[in-house]
């Protein structure tokens, strides 16, 4: 048995605020957060609600890429007993993720402005300048390429899935 140091990968600072993206995960980060009703509603002919003022930011990582280091880890030991912050250089706003949405499929919708959660967080992102000097770690895609497969997966699931955003 080949026994190897630990090394700890994080997809964000703060555990709870795991900003990663997939065509199934993002639908799922939709309907926890701030931006839970930016699809469904735009597909609703409604206005998407932005909590605050939108300039929080975040980072939101490909899950793809999380997956991607984590098999790079099986291979390399550079990383042994390190701990290193997996993200993406994509830092965008909450309202400007929003507009995204929105301009995608009804730009002629506005935006609604709603009070902010006392525990959002104002911005959310990932260091992960030691990941890329150790691992060769580089994000492959943006959050404007996910919100476009999303909103593709969304639609071809809109049957079942619909309901499930909708009573969030």
């Amino acid at each position: 048995m080949i026994v190897r140091p630990a090394v700890t990968l994080r997809t964000s600072k703060r555990e709870r605020r795991r900003n990663r993206f997939a065509k199934k995960w993002f639908a799922e980060k939709i309907i926890r957060t701030s931006g839970a009703n930016f699809v469904s509603r735009c597909l609703n002919g409604e206005s998407s609600v932005v909590y605050g003022d939108g300039t929080q930011t975040r980072d939101f990582t490909f899950i793809e890429d999380v997956v991607e280091a984590n098999v790079t880890l099986l291979s390399e030991d550079g990383a042994d007993g390190e701990a290193l912050n997996i993200g993406s250089t994509d830092n965008i706003k909450i309202l400007t993720l929003a507009e995204e949405i929105r301009n995608q499929i009804a730009p002629e919708l506005g935006l609604e402005f709603a009070e902010r959660h006392d525990a959002d967080a104002e911005d959310t992102h990932a260091d992960r300048s030691k990941a890329e000097e150790l691992l060769g770690y580089e994000p492959t895609r943006t959050i404007r390429d996910g919100v476009e497969e999303f909103i593709e997966w969304y639609r071809s699931n809109r049957e079942w899935y619909e309901g499930l955003v909708r009573s969030s």
